[in-house]
């Protein structure tokens, strides 16, 4: 199980410095800005599992995406 989510993780990745290796600023901000709603999405599936330590994992990555979008 654990091999198969370090394989994707390793994937997805690769995916997304594939995808900002070309971007344009533009194309970054929107790969940027759905991360984060992706992120957010994964924090409020772990509010509503009471995995509270995941939770605080995924706000911390919203916030690195937020600084990240702040500062493009």
């Amino acid at each position: 199980m654990y091999q198969v989510q370090d394989g994707y993780s390793q994937y997805k990745e690769i995916d997304l410095a594939a995808r900002t290796a070309a971007a344009s600023p533009l194309e970054l901000v929107l790969v940027l800005f759905s991360g984060l709603m992706d992120e957010l999405e994964r924090a409020r599936s772990h509010i509503e599992g009471r995995r509270f330590e995941k939770k605080a994992q995924s706000i911390n990555k919203c916030i690195d995406i937020l600084n990240a979008l702040t500062s493009s």
